[in-house]
């Protein structure tokens, strides 16, 4: 089990992104993020299994649509 907490300089609210995982001996792989602040997405991409392999993106929305339908 693993996790590691970033936080984005330049916000004023100071939120953590967190990531975490588990990598049991027995058992399925699990990965998670939490925490997200305003503006930004945390994709999670990654397989399932015993021998899972994850990928996690954080990026920041750098424009804000005003188009409205």
């Amino acid at each position: 089990m693993g996790s590691v907490a970033y936080r984005i300089a330049g916000n004023p609210d100071q939120h953590a992104v967190v990531i975490s995982w588990q990598n049991p001996l027995l058992g399925w792989n699990t990965y998670r993020g939490s925490g997200t602040p305003k503006g930004f997405d945390l994709d999670i991409h990654g397989g399932s299994g015993i021998h899972a392999t994850v990928v996690f993106i954080l990026r920041r929305w750098l424009y804000q649509s005003t188009h409205s339908s």
